[in-house]
């Protein structure tokens, strides 16, 4: 089904709204804007499939859609669901709930992090999905029938994908810690585009502690310039761009000149640019003796034997990983370790550490703090055997 119209919007969401389950998929465009726009809406239940063409002339209304999102007896099925949910959320202002994000799951359940939809559906379901139609331009309309029946696929396997998921979740015994993992998804500050974390998006582990500070100046400033001129940040400043101005520092105009070819949204605002990397710099003190330290193996502004003990627990985060058929990265990445490796040195409260809150806690957050405490080591059995690889342990000192 097609929807282009009010009336025929405002009937599919009465229709649908005593369904229990629900599957969701959006297309949209972001290619030339800041914010991603909504083309298209695809929901499928047992009372029907649908299309909602959110472009269309005759769709000028779309409470009917907000209603059902928010229906909290409706459970909504995604597949790496949070650009999705972004969307509703800048539409409405709210975050629909409850949801059920199937690449989550998939990583709960032996699968790799980020595993794809198609890739997915072909492995559970023997399903062969044709993403040719993927890059389509989902602004030109009329839209194609193939284009329609395309997206349409995507929501429809989506509820027998739950199906098979939910059942491998429960014979673990482990769909509690998926579920308290998705429920991540509905806290409406991950939405929030501020501008002050926008460096969060940039791997700057490797850097120095001023072009890390650099770094995040000019995120912000990219951010901020990207929202009020409604375009992509990419556009503003390649990332490209931004860690060869922290490399050089440039604080002239002629510096900066010599560096590299800006955008033009970047050159008509090069007096703020400047003073990001400015305020960049200010912000660190004894910028010359961060530098030298840089110079001298400090890796995000720790001392290299700092950095074998993130290797330590790393190597149990991967053990762990393993053992339980739990993405790796699903269970820690190597921000969280740091984290925790702060927390411990610092004696932080341990409630800013995400690895020892819930299921990450119960699974690994717990050893891998009596790690660091040396109440804890790792062990590798049969190591010396011939033809044995050794298997690792973790077992408790003394």
């Amino acid at each position: 089904m097609y929807i282009e119209t009010n009336a025929q919007l405002r009937e599919l969401c009465q229709r649908i709204l005593p369904a229990r389950i629900m599957s969701i998929d959006t297309e949209f465009v972001r290619e030339k804007t800041y914010g991603a726009e909504l083309s298209l809406v695809q929901l499928s239940c047992e009372y029907g499939t649908a299309a909602i063409d959110a472009m269309s002339p005759g769709i000028t209304d779309l409470s009917p859609l907000a209603e059902v999102l928010a229906q909290p007896t409706i459970l909504k099925i995604f597949h790496s669901g949070r650009q999705d949910i972004e969307i509703f959320y800048k539409l409405f202002g709210q975050v629909p709930a409850p949801v059920f994000d199937t690449q989550v799951a998939a990583a709960f359940c032996g699968f790799p992090d980020g595993i794809g939809y198609a890739r997915l559906a072909k492995s559970l379901l023997r399903r062969t999905i044709d993403k040719s139609l993927q890059h389509s331009d989902w602004k030109k309309r009329p839209l194609n029938p193939d284009q329609i029946s395309y997206a349409l696929s995507d929501a429809i396997y989506l509820l027998q994908l739950y199906d098979q998921l939910m059942a491998r979740l429960k014979k673990r015994r482990i769909e509690s810690w998926a579920e308290e993992e998705m429920r991540s998804l509905l806290d409406p500050a991950i939405y929030q585009n501020k501008p002050e974390e926008a460096w969060q998006r940039l791997k700057i582990e490797s850097l120095g502690v001023v072009q890390q500070s650099v770094v995040k100046a000019l995120a912000t400033w990219r951010e901020l310039l990207a929202q009020q001129s409604d375009l992509p940040r990419q556009w503003v400043m390649t990332d490209e761009t931004l860690f060869s101005l922290s490399d050089k520092l440039p604080s002239t105009r002629a510096e900066l000149e010599k560096i590299t070819a800006l955008t033009k949204s970047a050159t008509r605002n090069i007096d703020g640019l400047l003073q990001a990397v400015a305020e960049g710099k200010a912000a660190v003190p004894g910028t010359a003796q961060a530098k030298e330290n840089t110079d001298n193996n400090l890796t995000n502004g720790w001392p290299t034997h700092e950095g074998a003990m993130l290797d330590v627990l790393a190597a149990l985060v991967r053990h762990t990983s393993a053992q339980n058929l739990i993405a790796e990265k699903m269970i820690a990445t190597k921000d969280d370790l740091q984290t925790l490796l702060q927390t411990y040195v610092t004696s932080k409260k341990t409630d800013t550490c995400r690895l020892l809150q819930g299921w990450r806690a119960q699974l690994i957050g717990n050893d891998l703090l009596a790690l660091l405490k040396g109440e804890k080591m790792l062990k590798i059995d049969n190591a010396m055997n011939v033809g044995t690889a050794g298997k690792m342990v973790l077992v408790d000192v003394g």
